[in-house]
C-alpha cells in the first residue's frame, strides 16, 4: 500500500471512528435523561417506602436460587462482561444444582450455557428500551415469588463508577435486604435524606401486610429497571471511551505518515537537485 493510501485509510478510520463516538455520546445523553428521571421517580417511591416498617425476613424452605444475569451486547464490553460472568460462576461453580439462570442479552446466554448453567429464560433488551420492554422479567418475579419458587432471587449487572471504573454488584430481588437496598440507592446517587413520609399520612388498603408485599414486588420491578439503565450508561461509555482512543490512534498515524511522507519527498528532491547540479557541472567542465 502506497504512503498516499495509507495517509487515506486511517484518515477514513478516523472520521467513521469520530462519528460513531458522536452517535454513541448522543444515545449516552438520553440515556442519562432517562437515569434522572429514575432517580426522581425512586426517590418518591422510596417515600412511601421509607412509610411503612418492613421486617418481611421469612424465606421458604426452597433449595434453588434465582439469578438475573445482565449483560451487554456492544462488541466494545467483552472484558467487563467476563468479569461479570466469572463473578457469578465462581460463587456458584460449586453449586449449579441449586441455581437457575435468566439472562438478558445475548452474551450472557452464550456464555451460561457454554459453561453448563441452567438457563430457563432468556430476553434481549431493545437498543433504546423503555420500562414496558420488562414486562416479561417482571410477570417472571412476580410469578416466582407468588409460587414461591426459590429461596434467593438476585440481579447481577455492571455498574459504572466513574469514566474508568467499572465493577459488576449484584441485589438482592429476594427475600428483601434492607442492607442491599441501601447500596443500591446509593450507588445510584439517590439522595434520600430528605425522606421524611410518615406513614399516618397515607392511605393502604386495610391489609397491611399485603401492601408490604406488592411494595417489596414493586420494588424489585424498578431495581431490575434501574440496574439495566446503569448497564446501558456503562455500555455506552466504553463505547465513547474506545472510539476516542482509535480516533486518536488514527489521527496521530495520520500525523506521522504525513511527517514520514514528506520528509522522504524532501529527501527525494534534495536527491534530484542535486543530480540536476552535478550533471549541469560536469556539461559546464
Amino acid at each position: 500500500m502506497t504512503d498516499a493510501k495509507k495517509i487515506k485509510s486511517a484518515s477514513n478510520l478516523g472520521q467513521i471512528t469520530e462519528n460513531l463516538e458522536q452517535v454513541s455520546a448522543f444515545k449516552l445523553q438520553k440515556i442519562k435523561i432517562q437515569t434522572e428521571n429514575y432517580k426522581q421517580f425512586m426517590k418518591d417511591f422510596l417515600e412511601i417506602f421509607n412509610s411503612v416498617e418492613f421486617s418481611w425476613t421469612s424465606i421458604w424452605d426452597k433449595w434453588k436460587d434465582l439469578i438475573f444475569a445482565m449483560s451487554t451486547d456492544s462488541g466494545f464490553s467483552g472484558n467487563s462482561n467476563l468479569r461479570l460472568f466469572k463473578k457469578i460462576s465462581e460463587e456458584y461453580k460449586n453449586k449449579k444444582e441449586s441455581l437457575e439462570l435468566y439472562c438478558i442479552g445475548k452474551k450472557s446466554l452464550d456464555y451460561f450455557l457454554q459453561d453448563w448453567f441452567n438457563v430457563v429464560w432468556y430476553i434481549n433488551l431493545p437498543e433504546e428500551f423503555v420500562e414496558q420492554d420488562f414486562s416479561e422479567i417482571y410477570k417472571y418475579i412476580e410469578n416466582s415469588i407468588s409460587d414461591k419458587k426459590y429461596s434467593n432471587i438476585k440481579v447481577y449487572f455492571n455498574y459504572l463508577k466513574n469514566s474508568v471504573i467499572r465493577t459488576p454488584i449484584n441485589f438482592n430481588l429476594f427475600p428483601f435486604d434492607k442492607k442491599s437496598l441501601n447500596t443500591f440507592v446509593r450507588n445510584m446517587n439517590i439522595d434520600v435524606n430528605s425522606l421524611t413520609t410518615k406513614s399516618d399520612n397515607i392511605m393502604v388498603w386495610s391489609n397491611i401486610q399485603e401492601f408490604k408485599q406488592e411494595m417489596i414486588k414493586q420494588l424489585s420491578w424498578y431495581i431490575i429497571y434501574g440496574a439495566a439503565l446503569q448497564n446501558k450508561i456503562w455500555e455506552l461509555a466504553s463505547d465513547i471511551l474506545l472510539m476516542n482512543n482509535i480516533k486518536n490512534n488514527a489521527n496521530n498515524t495520520v500525523k506521522w505518515l504525513i511527517s514520514s511522507f514528506n520528509k522522504i519527498r524532501q529527501s527525494l528532491l534534495t536527491q534530484e537537485v542535486s543530480k540536476i547540479m552535478s550533471s549541469k557541472m560536469f556539461i559546464e567542465s
